[in-house]
């Protein structure tokens, strides 16, 4: 789905970090803007890991099932979910900006 999208990038982010401090480079701070969407990415990947033995539990125990539920409502409410995540958290992890704010650019004085 989508959220791979988001996942790839905060991947990517901080392998390029990993790779700037291991050839001695400057790594600038982290923006408030990139850590609070890493941070986002992060919490929703711990939410649908925790989330999965809670609802094969769930699922296991018939918890919600209804037999006579038509099997074409449910198909079309997969496809809109995951369709919908898809677009969402693609558009925002292929639309990705990093606008710092310039009171946050940190101020290097040379010695």
């Amino acid at each position: 789905s989508g959220s791979f999208y988001s996942h790839i990038q905060s991947i990517v982010t901080f392998y390029q970090r990993k790779g700037a401090r291991k050839n001695d480079e400057i790594v600038p701070p982290l923006t408030s803007k990139l850590a609070a969407r890493l941070h986002q990415v992060i919490d929703a990947e711990i939410t649908a890991i925790l989330s999965i033995p809670f609802l094969a539990t769930l699922m296991a125990r018939g918890v919600w099932y209804w037999q006579d539920f038509p099997w074409q409502v449910g198909l079309v409410l997969s496809i809109v979910a995951t369709g919908g995540s898809f677009y969402l958290y693609g558009k925002q992890a292929f639309t990705w900006t990093e606008d710092a704010d310039e009171d946050e650019i940190p101020v290097v004085s040379e010695k």
